[in-house]
Parts: structure tokens; sequence; C-alpha cells
């Protein structure tokens, strides 16, 4: 027997699909300041596992930036994805 997804009413606010228990549409919670410079950071919003995926790929790995730099670089992606919906 096939196994079904649970479906969520929860919405990921990049794609705005349901979260589900298949891995690429799970909620998973980003921390807006990544953890690796500022470990105290408790500023996060829940995302589905793809775009958090694609939203990490757009913050440098290595290089610290201002805080107002990761917000705006949060906010555009979300911007971005809502108009290609």
């Amino acid at each position: 027997m096939a196994k079904r997804w649970k479906k969520s009413t929860e919405k990921c606010q990049a794609c705005q699909k349901s979260y589900t228990n298949k891995k690429t549409r799970m909620k998973s919670r980003h921390h807006i300041y990544p953890r690796r410079f500022f470990p105290n950071s408790i500023e996060t919003e829940d995302l589905c596992r793809t775009c958090h995926n694609e939203l990490e790929r757009e913050i440098p790995a290595k290089k610290q930036l201002a805080k107002q730099k990761y917000l705006n670089i949060f906010n555009n992606f979300i911007k971005r994805k809502n108009r290609n919906i």
C-alpha cells in the first residue's frame, strides 16, 4: 500500500505550499541571523525545506554580514518567491 502524506493547513510563507511529511515540503525553522555568527540569535521564520535550502544558498557561508543585510536577504527572498506564485 502506498504511503499517504499528511497535509497541513499551515503554508510556507515563501512558496505558499502546504507543509507535508514529505522531505521537500516539511516545515523547517530558518534562523534569520546565522547561528555560526550569532549563536544566541532566536529570530526564526518557518519555511518548507525546499525554500529553506534555496534561501541558504543566497547567504554567504564564511563572511559575516551586518544583521540588517541578513534581514534584507530574507525579505527579498520572500518577496521574490511570492511574485512567482
